[in-house]
């Protein structure tokens, strides 16, 4: 089969290249800029979401089956808050478009569990057919908008598809090590330097529930540093939260520590999913989060002593071996 995938570039989308050819099929990464590096076995091919044009073209030299759409904008503060909705709105409008003039055209449109916002009680699990409720962040909202557009089109018959709604993704993710677009402030964390925690109670879901004092208790212990020593209150958060990000949006420019939108979604509670269907239905078998930390974790300390992009890729596959490591422990222990 041959496959486009939009977003190939990052974390997800380039593990989604990976296994695609390891599965032999033929894959396609979609990059706006030729000399992107792709995962080994994927062919470059131009075009960006914002343009219509571009995909067209790309879609065409693709001669693809079906388009996995990955790309998308995950911030928690943007300087150019437009860019949530030129990408991650307009850009699915978009590629819909230019998908209507390939009939049995085929599109996965990948979103996130935040694009239900509160859609229930705080640690009531929520599941597919869930109505959405209000979002706490930008990003969350204009996910959900493109959503609606691709379901739009699915429902419609315009093109085949389903939307697939990724948890929290952790791994051996270069964002870690890069301070702006790390959004899970996991280098700060690896390096010791927060303090403080919020909303220590408030529970998510990656394979099993997890609270967020549970969240930073194994960080600690996977990376040897001490585990924030106290706990600010949400009203002093959601204050402070608020000041940071209107200085940055008024005066420097710069991403905010703690920016309003990652505080509400910290304090907010919505993220108690059923991933009961993606097992039952796709086969799902989900990394234990002890060991999707330490690949994580891994990554941020290796990376402190290479430099290079042929260093940092050896990192990343350090990471990830480690990782494994952990993973066959686990179960050595499990058996014994």
């Amino acid at each position: 089969m041959r496959v486009l995938v939009t977003g190939s570039t990052g974390f997800v989308g380039s593990h989604v290249c990976r296994l695609l050819v390891d599965r032999q099929h033929t894959v396609f990464g979609l990059c706006r800029d030729s000399s992107a590096r792709l995962p080994q076995g994927c062919t470059t091919v131009c075009g960006d979401l914002e343009d219509v044009a571009s995909l067209d073209a790309a879609l065409r030299e693709s001669a693809f089956d079906v388009v996995i759409n990955v790309a998308g904008v995950y911030a928690w503060w943007l300087a150019d808050a437009s860019l949530f909705d030129r990408v991650n709105v307009a850009g699915v409008r978009n590629l819909i478009e230019a998908l209507r003039k390939h009939p049995g055209a085929a599109l996965v449109q990948v979103s996130t569990v935040l694009a239900y916002g509160r859609c229930c009680a705080p640690q009531e699990v929520f599941a597919e057919e869930t109505p959405p409720g209000p979002h706490a962040s930008a990003y969350a909202a204009s996910k959900h908008r493109g959503d609606a557009i691709a379901q739009e089109a699915f429902a419609s018959g315009t093109v085949r598809g389903s939307t697939l709604f990724l948890a929290c993704c952790i791994g051996a993710d270069p964002k870690l090590v890069d301070a702006e677009s790390d959004v899970m402030r996991m280098l700060d964390l690896v390096q010791g330097s927060v303090p403080a925690t919020i909303a220590g109670e408030v529970v998510f879901t990656y394979v099993s529930r997890l609270s967020t004092r549970t969240f930073y208790a194994l960080i600690a212990e996977l990376s040897g540093q001490p585990a924030p020593a106290f706990e600010i209150p949400a009203w002093v958060a959601r204050l402070s939260a608020r000041t940071m990000t209107a200085w940055a949006n008024l005066v420097s420019g710069r991403p905010p520590t703690a920016p309003t939108d990652l505080v509400r979604t910290a304090v907010s509670g919505t993220l108690c999913f059923d991933a009961g269907k993606s097992k039952r239905e796709l086969g799902m078998e989900y990394t234990p989060i002890r060991v999707a930390f330490a690949e994580a974790i891994d990554l941020i300390t290796d990376t402190t002593t290479r430099t290079g992009e042929d260093e940092r890729d050896g990192a990343m596959i350090a990471a990830e071996q480690r990782g494994r490591l952990v993973e066959e422990g686990e179960r050595g222990g499990d058996g014994g």
